[in-house]
């Protein structure tokens, strides 16, 4: 799979403060997108956490599915109305 961050850095260089925070990116309409080495905790229709390196991070909404899953990055894809990270 694509990895937005990996290409993000292989052209503009490493991020500045990044210390093993989740990065996320927010696709509107389409669902959110998540690179960090994770497990998951709880997951039902209206939200899904997950503990990441640092802390845990809870996203939520309606209809919330899993659509790609591995040991460093995932998708979840439904309707979004609050992600929440808790370090």
């Amino acid at each position: 799979m694509f990895n937005f961050f990996e290409e993000t850095v292989e052209k503009f260089g490493k991020f500045v403060g990044y210390d093993g925070e989740p990065m996320i990116v927010f696709l509107p309409g389409k669902g959110v997108y998540v690179e960090s080495k994770n497990e998951v905790l709880s997951y039902n229709e209206t939200s899904i956490s997950f503990k990441t390196k640092k802390g845990v991070l809870t996203i939520s909404g309606t209809n919330i599915k899993i659509s790609y899953l591995d040991k460093d990055a995932f998708f979840v894809c439904g309707k979004i109305v609050n992600v929440e990270v808790v370090l």
